[in-house]
């Protein structure tokens, strides 16, 4: 028999309390807002606006909010599919996607409580990589929960997956990231794995649980995660 191992379980959300999740998107806004020094932009698909909580920031346009109906597809390809949606809208609707350099895009409800660290790493270092992304062990498949990368690598590399996401198919969305980096490494993007793991605070809305988000939890990822680069680096994953 012929199976597949979802490696970031996006195809079942169990968290469906919509008034929970908004909350949690409100609060997760608002850390960026307060915690990465750039512009924040958030993306809804299910329709309902939240513009309204966040006047003064776009106003002042540190924030930009883009709300358009994004569920309207088959369940089956899964939650993936929809992900993809939400970059293509991205692309086709955002004045500040346009007008980005670099982006770091993070799982919606998600906060990566050592965000400016990236930041400021780009901002420091901005010919270090055109391409942040932690690769998992077997190269295949990529942690899609937080990465970063040009512009450009969304729209010439990234959204060309998206007619083969389909969780059925074993083909889901950390896959196609994965494709996308193998494609743009290629083609001579610079290329890096976070220099530390993200320390993320949420309950996630697939597997139920919450994350533990103690500096001592954080820190053995983070040197777990450091000797994996280095493994990689030995087989000259760059």
């Amino acid at each position: 028999m012929t199976g597949c191992i979802d490696p970031g379980g996006m195809h079942m959300t169990i968290l469906t309390d919509k008034a929970k999740r908004k909350v949690q998107y409100i609060d997760a806004i608002r850390f960026y807002l307060n915690s990465a020094s750039v512009p924040v932009l958030f993306i809804e698909n299910s329709g309902n606006d939240i513009s309204s909580e966040f006047r003064k920031e776009i106003n002042e346009k540190t924030l930009e909010i883009v709300t358009f109906n994004g569920n309207d597809y088959d369940k089956k390809k899964g939650k993936g599919y929809g992900e993809m949606l939400i970059i293509e809208e991205a692309i086709r609707s955002s004045s500040l996607f346009d007008q980005a350099d670099f982006i770091f895009k993070a799982t919606g409800r998600y906060k990566v409580l050592n965000v400016r660290s990236f930041v400021e790493f780009v901002n420091e270092k901005p010919d270090a990589a055109e391409l942040m992304v932690n690769l998992l062990p077997t190269l295949a498949d990529a942690d899609s929960r937080f990465f970063g990368a040009k512009r450009d690598f969304f729209r010439d590399f990234l959204i060309g997956y998206r007619s083969r996401l389909n969780d059925q198919d074993c083909f889901y969305f950390e896959t196609a990231l994965a494709s996308a980096v193998h494609m743009a490494i290629v083609d001579g993007y610079r290329y890096s794995g976070l220099h530390h793991y993200p320390r993320y605070s949420a309950e996630s809305g697939t597997g139920g649980g919450v994350y533990n988000d103690s500096w001592s939890r954080w820190v053995i990822k983070d040197l777990l995660l450091k000797g994996q680069h280095r493994l990689q680096q030995a087989f000259k994953i760059r």
